[in-house]
């Protein structure tokens, strides 16, 4: 019903028993909802920012938008001549590599101390 309605509904939500209860949003999607927990007003600060004293050059605004250009890896395949320079399959996890290894350590080697993390990773 709240997926039909575009609505979200608000719960008080207990994470285990003896904790204090979250106020949350629970958002539709499809066949689940959504919990996201929300701040209460104590919960939250308010900044004042002071406004900038100058405004930027030409010459910052130009790097600062050549520096975005640059962080957008889809642009950057296309300007280098790459097909992808960023391909998820073959990069590096460091975290996962250094589970894989005390894994296989483990099943080689039984109860013996974990080597030290490969320094690569």
């Amino acid at each position: 019903v709240l997926e039909e309605e575009r609505l979200v509904g608000l719960a008080r939500f207990v994470a285990a028993k003896g904790r204090e209860p979250r106020l949350v949003c629970l958002v539709p999607s499809i066949k689940c909802l959504y919990v996201c927990p929300l701040p209460f007003a104590d919960e939250t600060r308010a900044y004042s920012w002071p406004s900038p004293s100058t405004s930027p050059t030409e010459s910052q605004i130009s790097e600062a938008e050549r520096l975005i250009d640059d962080l957008d890896l889809q642009w950057a395949a296309v300007r280098s001549g790459a097909k992808e320079l960023l391909r998820p399959k073959t990069m590096v996890d460091p975290q996962r590599q250094r589970m894989y290894q005390c894994i296989k350590h483990r099943a080689l080697h039984g109860s013996t101390p974990l080597p030290a993390a490969d320094w690569r990773l």
